[in-house]
């Protein structure tokens, strides 16, 4: 089933860029506790960060069909993707999760000047959204 409501709650999705700074998060304390000479905690917390890497990679990471292709996205708990391109997306590729060919094609909807890519900046929200609004929202 696929949510079609252009009324999104953030109680009903998992959030891409939440999960990216998960990620994150746990990338830095694994070098922390390596800095800090703790092996078996930076062992445990890079476990856990490669135990979540994959399940990002193919749980937020939209492939599909236009005009949401090539772009992390967040996604609704029934697995439908939020029909909204926005910078949450961005998240994933500060957080470097993405593989390479998925950060070739964020890279790609980033720099469409049809997309993301302003006169002096990156939009907050595809340009493509039905929503989008180039005076502001």
């Amino acid at each position: 089933r696929t949510n079609t409501s252009s009324h999104v709650t953030t109680l009903d999705f998992w959030s891409v860029d939440l999960n990216a700074y998960l990620y994150r998060e746990k990338k830095v304390l694994a070098s922390m506790a390596d800095a800090l000479g703790d092996p078996h905690g930076s062992a445990f917390w890079t476990a856990e960060a490669k135990a979540l890497l994959l399940r990002l990679q193919s749980t937020f990471f939209e492939s599909g069909r236009l005009p949401h292709t090539g772009f992390f996205q967040d996604r609704y708990f029934n697995g439908s993707v939020v029909p909204v391109q926005g910078c949450e997306g961005y998240a994933a590729l500060f957080a470097e999760l993405a593989t390479t060919s998925q950060a070739l094609a964020a890279a790609a909807a980033l720099g469409d000047p049809g997309r993301f890519l302003g006169n002096f900046s990156l939009r907050t929200v595809s340009k493509q959204n039905k929503n989008y609004n180039e005076r502001g929202y």
